[in-house]
């Protein structure tokens, strides 16, 4: 199942209002336990989130040679674009948006549309994302439960409907010098979505943008 990595950039709300980028590699692609590129892969993309909560932007991957076989069938460029809305009431955080996760190998029907929604409390995140490929008749529901404390995360998560399975991930956040994000994670992901144990190794250069 061919998913994208707006899970990195777009459902959470930038530390603060205006235009951010980011650029980056990845020791191997992996996304909600299903491998992407199973080599390293370069990244990049542009956010944009208003005072009011609105936020919209891009990200970008290369992942890898067209003619490999692969879990997203084929290599190529994965350009991902999103848009939405996060706030919060009270003590609860939450955001409602769209994503749309576009392939340049394959046909217009590997392409997927996605609604997001979650909450968070605390140390506490919930995601549902309901997803659709373009020209088909396959869907699917992502549920994935967050706990976090101070760099350390654990994510666990299952997709049913016509996609079936579940992964579990742990994670860490650190960054050098307040200048580059370096996240660790490993996971496993069931018989059912892949059946693979994985490590990947993030690197990530973020920079504020002034006109």
């Amino acid at each position: 199942l061919a998913m994208g990595a707006v899970g990195m950039t777009a459902v959470s709300a930038l530390s603060q209002a205006g235009l951010t980028g980011n650029i980056g590699v990845m020791s191997k692609y992996y996304f909600r336990g299903t491998l992407e590129a199973d080599q390293a892969t370069g990244f990049g993309g542009i956010d944009y989130e208003d005072d009011s909560g609105i936020y919209v932007g891009a990200w970008v991957a290369d992942l890898g040679d067209p003619t490999a076989v692969s879990a997203t069938g084929g290599g190529g460029v994965e350009i991902d674009v999103y848009g939405g809305y996060a706030g919060m009431a009270g003590d609860l955080g939450y955001y409602v948006g769209f994503t749309t996760y576009n392939y340049t190998s394959g046909s217009s029907n590997d392409d997927i549309y996605e609604l997001n929604v979650g909450v968070s409390y605390d140390f506490l995140s919930l995601a549902v994302d309901y997803g659709d490929f373009n020209d088909s008749d396959v869907d699917y529901v992502h549920v994935a439960l967050s706990a976090s404390y101070g760099g350390l995360s654990l994510t666990g998560g299952m997709f049913e409907e016509d996609a079936e399975g579940a992964y579990v991930e742990l994670g860490y956040s650190t960054s050098v010098a307040d200048v580059l994000d370096v996240d660790f994670a490993l996971g496993y992901s069931d018989s059912d979505l892949q059946d693979d144990e994985y490590v990947m190794v993030t690197l990530t250069r973020g920079f504020d943008i002034d006109f």
